[in-house]
Parts: structure tokens; C-alpha cells; sequence
């Protein structure tokens, strides 16, 4: 082969080389995750952003948080117990303190059926929080996710975890 036509296909090469590893890098600094797993459960708790405009965030969705869990073990499903939900999302100033108490609605027991690989996902926006205080204001945050739950009916086997992400709000 002629040596120019190799330079023009190693150029080409190259150059869609870059531009796909700056999609990637782009996509995933975007993104504001953290996992961990626990027994036979692994948890992502995930924000859009580490950092939102204070100005734009919308009242009816200013964020966009999921708590996904997914079942790991060895069957193809599992019964788990809980009260109300599996877990909980909430939002805390740079103090530690909960923009607004994240309290059970009721003390109902639920039981929910997990599949094998198939995540179990909460979402939370915001929207009490940023109705409460009007908007929400300049400042570092934690989007902290609680989860409670038992593999058994009688509460003899509980898994508690507790995952944060840190955002800030300019």
C-alpha cells in the first residue's frame, strides 16, 4: 500500500479514536453514582450532575435521583419485606440536617418481589423539598438513600444500608 493512503487511514483512525473516547468521558463526568453491594443485593444510588444551576432548576423536577437495588443471589426471585418502600431518598444541608424529615407515611408492611438482575428502582426530584423552602438555595448538599428491608416476613434477617452523594447547588 502506498504510504500516504496509510497516513490518511492511520489519521482517520486516530480521529475517530478521540472522538469516541471524548463521548464516553463526557458521558460518565456527568454522572454523579455511587454503588455498593451488600449480601445477595447490590445498591446504585445516581444523580444527573454533580453541580445544578440554582437559577434553572425546574419546581415540578429540579432534580433527578434513582435508588435502584437489584437482587444478586443465586434464585430467580426473592421475597423481601418492608414498610412502605425498600428505601428512601432525601436531601441534607451541609449541617447534616434533612431539608424536610423523611418520614414513613404509614407503618404498612409490603412485600415486594425481586428478580434476578432486574433493578428495583426508587426515584426522588425534589419537588417537596424546592416547594418547601420556595427553591433551593446556593450550597453543597448529600442526596442521602436509606434502605431497610428483611428477606424474611418475621424480620429476622434485615438489610440496612445507607449511600450518599454529594452535589452542589450554585
Amino acid at each position: 500500500m502506498n504510504k500516504k493512503i496509510l497516513s490518511v487511514l492511520l489519521a482517520l483512525t486516530l480521529a475517530v479514536a478521540a472522538v469516541i473516547a471524548a463521548a464516553c468521558t463526557t458521558e460518565e463526568s456527568e454522572l454523579n453514582t455511587v454503588t455498593a453491594a451488600a449480601d445477595d443485593f447490590q445498591y446504585t444510588l445516581q444523580t444527573g450532575k454533580l453541580e445544578y444551576d440554582a437559577n434553572a432548576l425546574s419546581p415540578d423536577k429540579p432534580f433527578d435521583v434513582t435508588l435502584s437495588i437489584e437482587y444478586t443471589g443465586d434464585q430467580d426471585t426473592i421475597d423481601v419485606w418492608c414498610v412502605d418502600d425498600l428505601g428512601s431518598i432525601s436531601m441534607e444541608d451541609e449541617n447534616g440536617q434533612a431539608l424536610l424529615s423523611d418520614e414513613y407515611h404509614s407503618r404498612a408492611t409490603s412485600r415486594v418481589t425481586l428478580k434476578k438482575g432486574e433493578p428495583y428502582v426508587i426515584r426522588w426530584t425534589g419537588a417537596d423539598e424546592y416547594k418547601e423552602y420556595g427553591g433551593i438555595p446556593a450550597g453543597d448538599y448529600k442526596v442521602v438513600a436509606y434502605l431497610n428491608f428483611s428477606t424474611d416476613q418475621n424480620y429476622d434477617s434485615i438489610q440496612e444500608n445507607t449511600l450518599d452523594l454529594s452535589m452542589t447547588v450554585k
